[in-house]
């Protein structure tokens, strides 16, 4: 077996998962010769990172309607009417608006959005959220489109 097979079979065994130090005791006890520098190439290769890099894949918004997020929100210990909301956000004043929500169907959660951007006072240039089956809809598409509202 070569370096990367011998780590791969010991990170990934059952008691393995560890850290480089200790992936690199137990890589050790196959072949010698493997250092820690070949573990830390092979973990950055192969195992994804749980943690951002600092700075990285962060966004900075310049003025205010530059860029909205939204997300459904949902709390199952409620005993109301409603039981989660479609939170909207402009990341750059942090102005915040909830709309109430019984569900995840993609009329629901279209309705919550009209409602939602008239409380935001403003159109943003550009709305991001998370793959949401309801805001990948055909519907929820075809509204941001005719709205002409850039989406990511």
């Amino acid at each position: 077996m070569n370096k990367d097979e011998i780590i791969e079979k010991v990170y990934y065994d059952a008691a393995g998962y560890g850290s480089i130090n200790e992936t690199l005791k137990d890589a050790k006890l196959f072949n010698k010769d493997i250092t820690y520098e070949d573990v830390k190439k092979w973990k950055d290769s192969n195992v994804e990172r749980k943690r951002k890099l600092s700075g990285m894949n962060s966004f900075i918004a310049h003025e205010a309607f530059e860029e909205f997020q939204m997300d459904l929100m949902f709390f199952f210990d409620l005993k109301e009417k409603y039981n989660g909301g479609l939170l909207l956000v402009d990341i750059f004043s942090k102005y915040t608006t909830v709309v109430p929500v019984h569900g995840k169907t993609s009329e629901e959660v279209l309705d919550a959005l009209i409602v939602g951007l008239g409380k935001m006072h403003g159109k943003p240039k550009v709305i991001y959220s998370d793959n949401e089956g309801a805001f990948s809809s055909t519907a929820m598409i075809a509204y941001l489109n005719e709205n002409k509202y850039n989406i990511l």
